[in-house]
């Protein structure tokens, strides 16, 4: 047996003053800390944890606030060292710090006052809705470990001019920074592997954004309308859904050659865009896309693609003409393009989508190719069509297909046997017998 056993006194005492001697060094270091902080008694914390200890809420209306990194709570000892030091010096609890490591979501929501923060080096994740509503924040010092801005967590912070998003962020949440209307650029980091939703929508003055290689997925810059100019990375594969809806400034824009796909509305209603390069990589354009592109005259559709969904050009009012590539199957997205005089189809096509070319008033003349099979409804309705011919291959035309074609005056039908739908040249005034139509 040792000769200073457990029980012994000089033992006991000599733990006592090494316990002690560890109590005073450490939280002499977190009062060092915490004196440089905004006052403890402002925040409500959470018991200590194994990670740390989180923020509950603030009930201050300090203008500039700084985060404690370290907070001094009276602990059980038990959590501390499996129990030894009770054991050894009969101490019950006692002052230790603890690292802040998390902040609880909507911590400063509707703090109105604040103008400044700073957060602490152990938080790596900034909960839902954080700073919502501080409309007079106007710098947020984020530490280098944050791998996630949550949802909401800067929305309608309105005198936000700039944010440096640190290199370990790998998640913008939805709305992150929604109506941040002074935000004016943004530099998004290599880490970044995810912004979700509308991250950036309504950031009126937002004029650029510099995006580092590494994202895949874009999207979130929705009614951005001073946006004017957008680099994006060769690791881009594909542009989401309203990704650049509303950018009305932006005016052209070239997608790197990995882009497989441009989501539903994603440049829609960018008025000043003329200019726009898509890569041999692109295979689909979803609903949408492009709606209400009205300066966009022309467009080079790539070989690759495969798929045009419903809509994807509608309303695109200065496009004159169009190549479909072959390959394209199923032809449509060209609703209320006034001003399309030229369209050629591709030998792929076995089918006109529903509305395809509707109230393409300016479109007089266009060639069905012999491996067409249907023609849907509404696909050329309302369009300045002049003469058609069905070729033999098509075996179905649908209702309403060229209804109200005024102009149209001459329809061949090559294949006496292909189903037309009784009400599909409905309104050609000037069609005297109508196909499909019954005959008095």
């Amino acid at each position: 047996m040792d000769q200073e056993s457990s029980s012994s006194p000089h033992r006991s005492n000599r733990l006592a003053v090494i316990a002690a001697t560890a109590v005073a060094t450490l939280t002499a270091s977190a009062i060092l800390y915490f004196n440089r902080s905004t006052p403890e008694d402002l925040f409500t914390f959470s018991s200590p944890g194994p990670t740390g200890i989180w923020i509950e809420s603030y009930h201050g209306n300090e203008k500039n606030v700084v985060i404690p990194s370290w907070v001094v709570r009276e602990m059980p000892t038990d959590n501390w060292l499996g129990g030894r030091f009770i054991r050894w010096t009969g101490i019950r609890e006692m002052p230790f710090p603890v690292r802040v490591t998390g902040i609880r979501g909507g911590l400063f929501i509707d703090h109105r006052e604040l103008k400044s923060c700073k957060i602490p080096a152990g938080v790596c994740h900034l909960h839902s809705q954080t700073f919502k509503y501080c409309t007079a924040l106007e710098s947020v010092t984020l530490p280098q470990k944050i791998v996630r801005i949550d949802q909401g967590t800067f929305e309608n912070c309105h005198s936000l001019k700039s944010i440096r998003i640190p290199d370990s962020v790998e998640v913008i949440g939805m709305g992150a920074f929604t109506n941040c209307v002074s935000l004016r650029s943004v530099s998004l980091p290599k880490s970044l592997k995810e912004i979700r939703g509308p991250a950036f929508a309504g950031c009126l003055t937002l004029e650029s954004v510099e995006f580092a290689e590494g994202i895949q997925h874009i999207e979130g810059f929705y009614g951005c309308v001073n946006l004017r100019q957008i680099r994006l990375p060769k690791s881009t594969t594909a542009i989401g859904l309203l990704a650049f809806t509303g950018c009305s400034s932006l005016t052209e824009i070239e997608l790197p050659h990995s882009v497989e796909s441009v989501g539903s509305e994603a440049f829609q209603d960018c008025k000043s865009l003329s200019k726009i390069k898509l890569p041999d990589t692109l295979t689909t354009i979803y609903t949408n896309a492009f709606g209400n592109c009205t300066s966009l005259q022309s467009i080079h559709l790539p070989k690759s693609l495969r798929h045009i969904e419903k809509n994807a050009f509608y309303r695109c009012t200065g496009l004159e003409s169009v190549t479909i590539p072959d390959g394209v199957q199923t032809v449509q997205g060209f609703d209320t393009c006034l001003n399309l005089t030229q369209v050629k189809l591709p030998a792929s096509a076995t089918e006109i989508g529903g509305g395809a070319f509707r109230n393409c008033s300016n479109l007089t003349h266009i060639e069905l190719p012999p491996t067409l099979q249907r023609i849907e409804t509404n696909a050329f309705c309302y369009s300045g069509l002049r003469s058609v011919t069905i070729p033999e291959s098509v075996v179905e035309i649908d209702k309403h297909a060229f209804l109200m074609c005024r102009e149209l005056e001459t329809v061949v039908i090559s294949n006496p046997n292909t189903k037309i739908h009784p009400q599909a040249f409905s309104m050609c005034s000037k069609l005297k017998n109508p196909p499909g139509a019954a005959q008095p």
